[in-house]
C-alpha cells in the first residue's frame, strides 16, 4: 500500500472488520497506517485472551453479537472472516447499508447468491471483492490475449 497517497475518506469514519485472522490483521494494519481510527472489530466466537490483544496491541474493541454491530452503525464493513461466514457477513453489512470490501471467494458454493446480489445492487453501495492479482500487468495481458481470441 502506498502510504503516502492521501485517502478521501474522512479519518474517523467508522469501519466494522469482521475477521482477526492473519489477513484481517493486515487489513487492519493498513488501515491505521493510514490513521483510520474509528475501527472495531467483530466476531461472533467470543475470546477473552484475542479480544484483550486486539486492545492492547490494536487499541480497538471488539464485539461479539448481531446487536453490537447493528449499534455501530458501520459505514464500512470490511470482511476477512472465513469463506463459510462471507455470507452472513455480507448479509449484516447491507442490512446495515455499509459499503463493503470483502476478500475473495464470495463462498464455497453460489447457490443462495443470487437474491444477495440483488439487494447488494439495489443498497447502491459500493461493494468491492478483494482479489489479490485483479490489476497485476501479466494478468490483464491474458485477459486481453483471451478476450481477443
Amino acid at each position: 500500500m502506498n502510504k503516502n497517497k492521501q485517502s478521501p475518506l474522512p479519518k474517523n469514519i467508522k469501519i466494522v472488520l469482521i475477521g482477526r485472522g492473519s489477513i484481517g490483521r493486515r487489513h487492519l494494519k493498513n488501515l491505521q497506517s493510514r490513521k483510520f481510527n474509528n475501527i472495531v472489530a467483530y466476531t461472533s466466537k467470543k475470546n477473552q485472551k484475542k479480544d484483550a490483544l486486539f486492545l492492547k496491541k490494536y487499541h480497538m474493541r471488539t464485539i461479539h453479537t448481531k446487536k453490537e454491530f447493528y449499534n455501530e452503525k458501520p459505514e464500512i464493513v470490511l470482511i476477512a472472516s472465513p469463506t463459510f461466514a462471507h455470507r452472513e457477513n455480507l448479509a449484516m453489512a447491507v442490512q446495515a447499508k455499509a459499503h463493503v470490501f470483502m476478500e475473495k471467494p464470495l463462498g464455497h458454493q453460489l447457490a443462495g447468491w443470487q437474491s444477495l446480489g440483488q439487494r447488494v445492487a439495489r443498497s447502491q453501495k459500493i461493494f468491492f471483492m478483494a482479489i489479490v492479482l485483479r490489476f497485476h500487468p501479466a494478468v490483464i495481458k491474458i485477459k486481453q490475449m483471451v478476450t481477443a481470441g
